[in-house]
């Protein structure tokens, strides 16, 4: 789940999550980030509504995929030869 970090270090769920991105406002936003509301605060960091929505969901696969990476990367060898086969075919090991 994308969530924003406020100031004071609090990850939520952000109000997009919880009405759809047109139900979010930009005033929602900044108030749960702890911004000022109605100054513009938050287009001193994203140029719009849609820019602050792709750089969560560019923040949230880049950490999946470096957890997904080090979650593989713990994982035991894996001994059978049919199996290595397989990784090979799926593209998850060179030969």
């Amino acid at each position: 789940m994308i969530r924003v970090t406020s100031r004071s270090g609090r990850r939520r769920r952000p109000p997009y999550a919880e009405q759809g991105f047109g139900g979010a406002t930009i005033s929602e936003v900044e108030r749960r980030v702890g911004l000022a509301v109605g100054k513009g605060s938050l287009y001193r960091h994203f140029p719009s509504k849609e820019a602050l929505l792709e750089a969560a969901v560019e923040r949230e696969v880049t950490r999946l995929r470096a957890e997904t990476t080090q979650a593989r990367a713990e994982l035991p060898p894996v001994t059978d030869p049919a199996e290595q086969r397989l990784q090979v075919h799926e593209g998850e090991r060179v030969p």
